[in-house]
Protein backbone atom coordinates (compact mmCIF):
# COMPACT_ATOMS: atom_id res chain seq x y z
CA UNK A 1 0.00 0.00 0.00
CA UNK A 2 1.79 3.16 -1.07
CA UNK A 3 0.28 5.54 1.09
CA UNK A 4 3.52 8.22 0.77
CA UNK A 5 1.42 8.35 -2.79
CA UNK A 6 -1.78 8.64 -1.57
CA UNK A 7 -0.23 11.36 1.02
CA UNK A 8 0.09 13.49 -2.09
CA UNK A 9 -2.73 12.84 -3.63
CA UNK A 10 -4.84 13.97 -0.91
CA UNK A 11 -2.70 17.42 -0.98
CA UNK A 12 -3.40 17.98 -4.91
CA UNK A 13 -7.47 17.20 -3.74
CA UNK A 14 -7.19 19.14 -0.86
CA UNK A 15 -5.69 22.73 -2.08
CA UNK A 16 -8.22 24.76 -0.12
CA UNK A 17 -7.19 23.46 3.46
CA UNK A 18 -3.34 23.29 2.29
CA UNK A 19 -3.24 26.85 0.90
CA UNK A 20 -3.30 28.84 4.34
CA UNK A 21 -0.55 26.08 5.76
CA UNK A 22 1.77 27.18 2.47
CA UNK A 23 1.06 30.19 2.94
CA UNK A 24 2.34 30.15 6.26
CA UNK A 25 5.55 27.96 5.89
CA UNK A 26 6.66 30.15 3.35
CA UNK A 27 6.38 33.43 5.09
CA UNK A 28 7.99 31.79 7.62
CA UNK A 29 10.80 30.90 5.51
CA UNK A 30 11.03 34.50 3.73
CA UNK A 31 11.42 36.33 6.95
CA UNK A 32 14.63 34.58 7.71
CA UNK A 33 16.35 34.91 4.38
CA UNK A 34 15.45 38.36 4.38
CA UNK A 35 16.67 38.76 8.23
CA UNK A 36 20.17 38.29 6.72
CA UNK A 37 19.80 40.76 4.69
CA UNK A 38 19.09 43.60 7.65
CA UNK A 39 23.14 45.00 7.56
CA UNK A 40 25.52 43.72 9.80
CA UNK A 41 27.74 46.81 10.08
CA UNK A 42 26.75 50.44 8.82
CA UNK A 43 27.32 52.33 5.16
CA UNK A 44 30.91 53.31 4.69
CA UNK A 45 30.45 57.04 5.49
CA UNK A 46 28.74 56.75 8.93
CA UNK A 47 30.52 58.46 11.89
CA UNK A 48 33.67 59.31 9.72
CA UNK A 49 34.52 62.54 11.74
CA UNK A 50 34.60 60.57 15.02
CA UNK A 51 36.41 57.63 13.59
CA UNK A 52 39.11 60.22 12.08
CA UNK A 53 39.38 61.84 15.27
CA UNK A 54 39.42 58.64 17.61
CA UNK A 55 41.85 56.68 15.26
CA UNK A 56 39.36 53.48 15.03
CA UNK A 57 35.60 52.01 14.19
CA UNK A 58 35.48 50.47 16.71
CA UNK A 59 36.13 51.49 20.54
CA UNK A 60 36.96 49.17 23.66
CA UNK A 61 36.15 49.97 27.03
CA UNK A 62 36.57 48.15 30.33
CA UNK A 63 33.39 49.03 31.09
CA UNK A 64 30.64 45.71 31.93
CA UNK A 65 28.91 44.99 28.68
CA UNK A 66 25.30 43.60 30.15
CA UNK A 67 23.23 44.79 32.55
CA UNK A 68 22.04 41.73 33.77
CA UNK A 69 23.71 38.73 34.72
CA UNK A 70 24.34 35.86 33.71
CA UNK A 71 25.49 33.59 36.80
CA UNK A 72 23.65 35.03 38.90
CA UNK A 73 25.93 37.17 40.48
CA UNK A 74 24.66 40.29 41.70
CA UNK A 75 25.27 43.63 39.96
CA UNK A 76 26.02 46.93 41.41
CA UNK A 77 26.17 50.55 39.87
CA UNK A 78 29.42 51.68 41.09
CA UNK A 79 30.26 55.77 41.11
CA UNK A 80 32.83 56.96 38.28
CA UNK A 81 36.11 57.20 39.31
CA UNK A 82 37.75 57.85 36.15
CA UNK A 83 39.41 60.85 34.57
CA UNK A 84 38.77 62.27 31.22
CA UNK A 85 41.90 61.89 29.74
CA UNK A 86 41.76 58.11 30.35
CA UNK A 87 39.69 57.55 27.35
CA UNK A 88 36.91 58.56 25.61
CA UNK A 89 34.48 57.27 27.91
CA UNK A 90 33.14 60.67 29.23
CA UNK A 91 32.62 62.28 25.88
CA UNK A 92 29.92 60.14 24.88
CA UNK A 93 29.05 58.97 28.30
CA UNK A 94 28.50 62.28 29.72
CA UNK A 95 26.63 61.29 32.34
CA UNK A 96 28.78 58.89 34.30
CA UNK A 97 30.24 61.37 36.80
CA UNK A 98 26.11 61.93 37.85
CA UNK A 99 24.80 58.06 37.74
CA UNK A 100 27.88 55.87 37.61
CA UNK A 101 27.90 52.57 36.01
CA UNK A 102 26.92 48.96 36.27
CA UNK A 103 28.80 45.96 37.15
CA UNK A 104 29.37 42.84 38.09
CA UNK A 105 31.26 41.39 41.61
CA UNK A 106 34.63 43.62 42.08
CA UNK A 107 35.44 44.67 38.21
CA UNK A 108 34.74 47.94 37.23
CA UNK A 109 36.64 50.51 35.26
CA UNK A 110 40.38 49.84 35.39
CA UNK A 111 43.73 49.82 33.34
CA UNK A 112 44.77 47.13 31.59
CA UNK A 113 47.35 45.76 29.56
CA UNK A 114 46.64 46.16 25.69
CA UNK A 115 49.40 43.24 24.61
CA UNK A 116 46.80 40.80 26.25
CA UNK A 117 43.88 41.98 24.86
CA UNK A 118 45.27 42.28 21.40
CA UNK A 119 46.23 38.77 21.65
CA UNK A 120 43.00 37.93 22.36
CA UNK A 121 41.09 39.53 19.56
CA UNK A 122 44.12 39.17 16.89
CA UNK A 123 42.14 36.17 14.89
CA UNK A 124 38.78 37.86 14.91
CA UNK A 125 38.15 37.91 10.86
CA UNK A 126 37.97 41.69 9.77
CA UNK A 127 40.03 43.12 12.12
CA UNK A 128 42.64 45.74 10.55
CA UNK A 129 44.57 47.33 13.21
CA UNK A 130 44.88 47.57 17.08
CA UNK A 131 46.07 50.57 18.71
CA UNK A 132 46.21 51.82 22.26
CA UNK A 133 44.87 55.19 23.33
CA UNK A 134 47.89 56.91 25.05
CA UNK A 135 47.09 59.86 26.55
CA UNK A 136 48.34 62.46 29.71
CA UNK A 137 46.75 65.61 31.00
CA UNK A 138 48.43 68.43 30.11
CA UNK A 139 48.13 72.47 30.68
CA UNK A 140 48.98 74.48 27.87
CA UNK A 141 49.26 77.78 29.74
CA UNK A 142 46.27 78.11 31.89
CA UNK A 143 44.00 75.72 29.32
CA UNK A 144 43.24 72.40 30.64
CA UNK A 145 43.87 69.90 27.60
CA UNK A 146 44.99 66.34 26.51
CA UNK A 147 48.11 65.16 24.83
CA UNK A 148 47.93 62.50 22.98
CA UNK A 149 50.55 60.02 21.12
CA UNK A 150 49.33 58.93 17.86
CA UNK A 151 51.79 58.45 14.46
CA UNK A 152 49.90 59.74 11.37
CA UNK A 153 50.51 56.18 9.87
CA UNK A 154 51.08 55.12 5.69
CA UNK A 155 48.35 52.67 6.87
CA UNK A 156 46.18 55.58 8.10
CA UNK A 157 43.80 56.09 5.51
CA UNK A 158 40.78 57.64 4.53
CA UNK A 159 38.66 57.82 6.26
CA UNK A 160 40.47 57.43 9.51
CA UNK A 161 42.80 60.13 8.32
CA UNK A 162 43.07 63.08 10.55
CA UNK A 163 44.51 64.91 7.51
CA UNK A 164 41.25 66.17 6.28
CA UNK A 165 40.33 68.14 9.49
CA UNK A 166 43.64 70.15 9.48
CA UNK A 167 43.02 73.73 8.88
CA UNK A 168 46.05 75.05 8.82
CA UNK A 169 49.28 73.62 8.78
CA UNK A 170 50.19 69.87 8.52
CA UNK A 171 50.42 66.72 11.21
CA UNK A 172 53.23 66.30 12.97
CA UNK A 173 55.99 64.23 11.31
CA UNK A 174 59.14 62.65 12.73
CA UNK A 175 60.94 64.15 15.71
CA UNK A 176 64.20 66.16 13.82
CA UNK A 177 66.63 67.67 16.20
CA UNK A 178 65.38 68.94 19.48
CA UNK A 179 62.19 70.24 17.90
CA UNK A 180 58.91 68.38 19.08
CA UNK A 181 55.86 69.26 17.05
CA UNK A 182 52.70 68.65 17.76
CA UNK A 183 48.40 69.13 16.18
CA UNK A 184 46.72 71.82 18.26
CA UNK A 185 43.21 72.68 18.22
CA UNK A 186 41.20 74.98 16.57
CA UNK A 187 39.38 76.04 19.72
CA UNK A 188 38.82 76.02 23.47
CA UNK A 189 41.10 78.87 24.01
CA UNK A 190 43.84 77.04 22.00
CA UNK A 191 43.28 78.75 18.72
CA UNK A 192 45.26 81.50 19.22
CA UNK A 193 48.84 78.96 19.13
CA UNK A 194 49.97 80.08 15.24
CA UNK A 195 51.42 77.75 13.26
CA UNK A 196 55.15 77.58 13.88
CA UNK A 197 55.04 78.90 17.52
CA UNK A 198 57.08 77.10 20.29
CA UNK A 199 53.92 76.69 23.09
CA UNK A 200 55.18 76.08 26.78
CA UNK A 201 53.25 73.38 28.34
CA UNK A 202 53.23 71.28 31.84
CA UNK A 203 52.78 67.87 31.79
CA UNK A 204 52.68 65.44 34.83
CA UNK A 205 55.12 62.64 35.64
CA UNK A 206 53.16 59.66 35.02
CA UNK A 207 53.62 56.58 37.31
CA UNK A 208 52.59 52.82 36.70
CA UNK A 209 51.21 50.82 39.42
CA UNK A 210 51.70 53.65 42.07
CA UNK A 211 51.07 53.10 45.93
CA UNK A 212 49.91 56.34 47.08
CA UNK A 213 51.57 57.83 50.12
CA UNK A 214 50.13 57.75 53.07
CA UNK A 215 51.39 60.76 54.23
CA UNK A 216 50.22 62.90 51.15
CA UNK A 217 47.61 60.47 49.25
CA UNK A 218 45.94 63.45 47.09
CA UNK A 219 49.35 63.32 45.67
CA UNK A 220 48.86 61.02 42.86
CA UNK A 221 45.57 60.95 40.96
CA UNK A 222 43.92 57.62 39.93
CA UNK A 223 46.35 55.51 41.61
CA UNK A 224 43.45 52.94 42.11
CA UNK A 225 43.31 52.09 38.55
CA UNK A 226 47.00 51.30 37.48
CA UNK A 227 48.03 54.92 36.30
CA UNK A 228 49.00 57.77 38.61
CA UNK A 229 50.03 61.52 37.91
CA UNK A 230 53.03 63.30 40.23
CA UNK A 231 52.19 66.96 39.29
CA UNK A 232 55.05 67.78 41.82
CA UNK A 233 57.51 65.92 39.72
CA UNK A 234 56.38 66.95 36.62
CA UNK A 235 58.03 69.10 33.82
CA UNK A 236 57.25 71.38 31.41
CA UNK A 237 58.12 71.22 27.94
CA UNK A 238 57.67 73.15 24.73
CA UNK A 239 55.91 72.20 21.43
CA UNK A 240 56.21 73.39 17.90
CA UNK A 241 52.78 73.95 15.95
CA UNK A 242 52.87 72.11 13.42
CA UNK A 243 49.21 72.77 12.42
CA UNK A 244 45.45 72.91 13.85
CA UNK A 245 42.70 71.39 13.20
CA UNK A 246 39.08 71.42 13.76
CA UNK A 247 36.67 68.81 13.71
CA UNK A 248 32.86 69.13 12.20
CA UNK A 249 31.11 65.77 13.59
CA UNK A 250 28.07 66.15 11.30
CA UNK A 251 30.31 66.89 7.95
CA UNK A 252 30.41 64.14 5.03
CA UNK A 253 33.40 64.16 3.48
CA UNK A 254 34.16 62.55 0.36
CA UNK A 255 37.02 60.48 -0.98
CA UNK A 256 38.17 63.28 -3.20
CA UNK A 257 37.82 65.91 -1.45
CA UNK A 258 40.79 68.16 -0.68
CA UNK A 259 39.82 70.72 2.12
CA UNK A 260 37.04 71.03 5.19
CA UNK A 261 34.72 73.11 4.69
CA UNK A 262 34.89 75.82 7.17
CA UNK A 263 30.39 75.64 7.51
CA UNK A 264 27.98 72.95 7.08
CA UNK A 265 25.83 72.97 4.14
CA UNK A 266 22.85 75.69 3.95
CA UNK A 267 20.26 74.43 6.54
CA UNK A 268 22.53 72.31 8.69
CA UNK A 269 23.97 73.58 12.08
CA UNK A 270 27.70 72.90 12.61
CA UNK A 271 28.29 70.88 16.01
CA UNK A 272 32.46 70.55 16.20
CA UNK A 273 34.15 68.12 18.66
CA UNK A 274 35.40 69.84 21.53
CA UNK A 275 37.83 67.60 23.48
CA UNK A 276 41.12 69.49 23.21
CA UNK A 277 43.55 66.70 22.44
CA UNK A 278 46.89 67.20 21.36
CA UNK A 279 48.52 65.52 19.00
CA UNK A 280 52.34 64.39 19.18
CA UNK A 281 53.74 61.10 17.51
CA UNK A 282 54.48 58.52 19.64
CA UNK A 283 57.99 59.15 19.73
CA UNK A 284 57.85 62.72 20.25
CA UNK A 285 55.25 61.27 23.81
CA UNK A 286 58.26 58.86 24.14
CA UNK A 287 60.83 61.69 24.62
CA UNK A 288 57.63 63.92 26.78
CA UNK A 289 57.70 60.70 29.18
CA UNK A 290 61.83 60.88 29.39
CA UNK A 291 61.82 64.61 30.60
CA UNK A 292 59.69 63.93 32.99
CA UNK A 293 62.04 61.29 34.19
CA UNK A 294 59.21 58.42 34.34
CA UNK A 295 60.90 55.05 33.50
CA UNK A 296 58.22 54.12 30.87
CA UNK A 297 57.77 52.31 28.19
CA UNK A 298 55.30 53.63 25.98
CA UNK A 299 54.74 49.98 24.33
CA UNK A 300 53.83 48.55 27.50
CA UNK A 301 51.93 51.41 28.84
CA UNK A 302 48.76 49.85 30.44
CA UNK A 303 45.52 51.99 28.78
CA UNK A 304 42.26 52.29 29.31
CA UNK A 305 41.00 52.06 25.89
CA UNK A 306 41.79 49.80 22.53
CA UNK A 307 41.13 52.06 19.50
CA UNK A 308 40.10 49.25 16.26
CA UNK A 309 39.93 49.76 12.55
CA UNK A 310 38.21 47.09 10.78
CA UNK A 311 38.48 46.27 6.74
CA UNK A 312 34.18 46.79 6.45
CA UNK A 313 32.25 48.90 8.20
CA UNK A 314 29.41 47.14 6.60
CA UNK A 315 30.48 43.89 9.18
CA UNK A 316 31.26 46.35 11.57
CA UNK A 317 28.70 44.76 14.10
CA UNK A 318 29.25 41.36 13.06
CA UNK A 319 33.12 42.14 13.93
CA UNK A 320 32.08 43.78 17.16
CA UNK A 321 30.13 40.71 17.95
CA UNK A 322 33.14 38.40 17.96
CA UNK A 323 35.50 40.66 19.98
CA UNK A 324 33.06 40.89 22.69
CA UNK A 325 32.59 37.10 22.89
CA UNK A 326 36.83 36.67 22.92
CA UNK A 327 37.05 39.41 25.72
CA UNK A 328 33.83 38.26 27.65
CA UNK A 329 31.75 40.44 30.38
CA UNK A 330 34.69 42.68 31.48
CA UNK A 331 34.76 44.56 28.77
CA UNK A 332 32.69 46.73 26.19
CA UNK A 333 33.42 46.99 22.52
CA UNK A 334 31.33 49.84 20.67
CA UNK A 335 31.42 50.51 17.33
CA UNK A 336 31.63 54.37 16.60
CA UNK A 337 28.33 55.10 15.07
CA UNK A 338 26.48 53.32 17.91
CA UNK A 339 28.34 55.63 20.35
CA UNK A 340 27.03 58.64 18.42
CA UNK A 341 24.21 57.78 19.44
CA UNK A 342 24.34 56.88 22.74
CA UNK A 343 25.69 60.35 23.18
CA UNK A 344 22.29 61.64 22.72
CA UNK A 345 21.61 60.19 26.33
CA UNK A 346 24.76 60.58 27.84
CA UNK A 347 24.09 57.49 30.05
CA UNK A 348 26.13 54.12 30.42
CA UNK A 349 22.73 53.09 32.78
CA UNK A 350 21.06 51.69 29.51
CA UNK A 351 19.83 48.65 28.32
CA UNK A 352 21.21 45.96 26.19
CA UNK A 353 18.64 43.50 25.11
CA UNK A 354 19.34 39.94 23.91
CA UNK A 355 19.84 39.66 20.41
CA UNK A 356 16.11 38.47 19.34
CA UNK A 357 16.24 37.54 16.29
CA UNK A 358 17.13 33.94 16.18
CA UNK A 359 14.32 33.66 18.77
CA UNK A 360 11.86 35.59 16.50
CA UNK A 361 12.52 33.52 13.43
CA UNK A 362 12.56 29.95 15.09
CA UNK A 363 8.63 31.35 16.76
CA UNK A 364 7.89 32.00 13.05
CA UNK A 365 8.37 28.63 12.00
CA UNK A 366 6.88 26.70 15.36
CA UNK A 367 3.84 29.12 14.19
CA UNK A 368 4.15 27.42 10.77
CA UNK A 369 4.36 24.29 12.31
CA UNK A 370 1.49 24.56 14.34
CA UNK A 371 -0.91 25.69 11.17
CA UNK A 372 0.42 22.62 8.87
CA UNK A 373 -0.28 20.11 11.98
CA UNK A 374 -3.45 22.09 12.41
CA UNK A 375 -4.83 22.04 8.88
CA UNK A 376 -3.75 18.30 8.87
CA UNK A 377 -5.63 17.29 11.87
CA UNK A 378 -8.59 19.37 10.70
CA UNK A 379 -8.54 17.34 7.29
CA UNK A 380 -8.12 14.37 8.47
CA UNK A 381 -10.94 15.32 11.33
CA UNK A 382 -13.20 15.43 8.81
CA UNK A 383 -12.18 12.31 7.06
CA UNK A 384 -11.99 9.91 9.80
CA UNK A 385 -14.30 7.51 7.61
CA UNK A 386 -11.06 7.05 5.60
CA UNK A 387 -8.92 6.32 7.98
CA UNK A 388 -11.11 3.29 9.52
CA UNK A 389 -11.15 1.99 5.76
CA UNK A 390 -6.86 2.02 5.14
CA UNK A 391 -7.49 0.22 9.13
CA UNK A 392 -9.63 -2.24 6.88
CA UNK A 393 -8.07 -2.78 4.04
CA UNK A 394 -4.75 -3.65 6.00
CA UNK A 395 -3.01 -0.39 6.94
CA UNK A 396 -1.18 -0.56 10.54
CA UNK A 397 -1.10 2.46 12.86
CA UNK A 398 2.63 3.01 11.63
CA UNK A 399 1.04 2.98 8.47
CA UNK A 400 -1.24 5.80 9.39
CA UNK A 401 1.39 8.48 10.59
CA UNK A 402 3.69 7.86 7.78
CA UNK A 403 0.52 8.85 5.80
CA UNK A 404 -0.12 12.00 7.86
CA UNK A 405 3.51 12.74 7.79
CA UNK A 406 3.84 12.58 4.06
CA UNK A 407 0.82 15.26 3.97
CA UNK A 408 2.70 17.42 6.71
CA UNK A 409 6.06 16.98 4.88
CA UNK A 410 5.06 17.94 1.68
CA UNK A 411 3.51 21.11 2.54
CA UNK A 412 6.58 22.16 4.78
CA UNK A 413 8.67 21.73 2.23
CA UNK A 414 6.58 23.15 -0.56
CA UNK A 415 6.19 26.24 1.81
CA UNK A 416 9.98 26.59 2.41
CA UNK A 417 11.04 26.13 -0.83
CA UNK A 418 8.70 28.71 -2.68
CA UNK A 419 9.31 31.59 0.71
CA UNK A 420 12.92 30.17 0.60
CA UNK A 421 13.43 30.80 -3.10
CA UNK A 422 11.13 34.12 -3.75
CA UNK A 423 13.81 35.61 -0.43
CA UNK A 424 16.52 34.48 -2.57
CA UNK A 425 15.72 36.71 -5.60
CA UNK A 426 14.71 39.51 -3.36
CA UNK A 427 18.35 39.35 -1.99
CA UNK A 428 20.37 39.06 -5.17
CA UNK A 429 21.07 42.87 -4.41
CA UNK A 430 23.01 42.81 -1.90
CA UNK A 431 25.89 41.82 -4.48
CA UNK A 432 25.67 45.19 -6.10
CA UNK A 433 24.09 47.26 -3.38
CA UNK A 434 27.23 46.58 0.07
CA UNK A 435 30.35 45.26 -0.20
CA UNK A 436 29.25 41.21 0.41
CA UNK A 437 31.44 38.94 -2.02
CA UNK A 438 29.38 36.98 -4.56
CA UNK A 439 31.71 33.83 -2.00
CA UNK A 440 30.12 35.23 1.16
CA UNK A 441 26.34 35.41 -0.71
CA UNK A 442 26.90 31.81 -1.57
CA UNK A 443 27.69 30.79 2.21
CA UNK A 444 25.00 32.82 2.94
CA UNK A 445 22.66 30.67 0.71
CA UNK A 446 23.87 27.64 2.19
CA UNK A 447 23.26 28.17 5.57
CA UNK A 448 19.98 29.51 4.82
CA UNK A 449 19.11 26.67 2.82
CA UNK A 450 20.22 24.17 6.01
CA UNK A 451 18.09 26.74 8.26
CA UNK A 452 15.03 27.50 6.65
CA UNK A 453 14.49 23.88 6.17
CA UNK A 454 15.84 21.70 9.04
CA UNK A 455 13.19 23.99 11.08
CA UNK A 456 10.64 24.04 8.57
CA UNK A 457 10.45 20.54 8.00
CA UNK A 458 12.02 19.53 12.06
CA UNK A 459 9.29 21.47 13.55
CA UNK A 460 6.54 20.61 11.43
CA UNK A 461 6.78 17.08 11.27
CA UNK A 462 7.60 16.98 15.05
CA UNK A 463 3.96 18.41 15.48
CA UNK A 464 2.42 16.27 12.55
CA UNK A 465 4.06 13.56 14.42
CA UNK A 466 1.20 13.98 17.46
CA UNK A 467 -1.05 14.16 14.77
CA UNK A 468 -0.20 11.18 13.51
CA UNK A 469 -0.28 9.53 16.65
CA UNK A 470 -3.62 10.47 17.00
CA UNK A 471 -4.80 9.34 13.88
CA UNK A 472 -3.42 5.73 14.58
CA UNK A 473 -5.81 5.02 16.96
CA UNK A 474 -8.99 5.72 14.92
CA UNK A 475 -10.36 2.35 14.79
CA UNK A 476 -11.85 0.41 11.76
CA UNK A 477 -15.64 0.97 12.98
CA UNK A 478 -15.03 4.52 11.62
CA UNK A 479 -15.68 3.27 8.06
CA UNK A 480 -19.33 2.15 9.45
CA UNK A 481 -20.28 5.85 10.27
CA UNK A 482 -21.48 8.66 8.15
CA UNK A 483 -19.31 11.92 7.65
Amino acid sequence: MDLIRLGRNEIKRNWTRTGVALAATALAAWMLVVSHMIPRGYPWGVGQAERAFIGGDLVVLPLSSRVESRNGANLTVKPWEGRDWQSHALYYFHRLSQEGYISEGSLGWRAFDPREVMDLIKDVPGVTRVEPYVSLPCLVGSVQAILRARDALDAESFPLSMARFIVEGEYPGPAAGSGMEALFPNFGGLEYNLVGSSVPVRVPRLVVNPAPSSKDPARLVGGAFGLGLDWDNGASVVLEVSGKYRVNTNQVLEPDATALPEFPAPGEEARFWDRPEVFVTKETFQEILAQTQAAVDLNQLPTYELLISVDRMSEAKAIASGIQEKLGEGFQVCPVPELKKLQVSGSALRFQGLDAGGLLQVQGFMLSGVIVAGSSYIMLVQQKRKIGLLRVIGATGKDVVVYVLTIVGYVAAAGAAIGFLAAKVLSLWSLLASEITAAEWIKLTFIDFISVFGMSLGISLALGTAVGLWAARVPSAEVLKRE
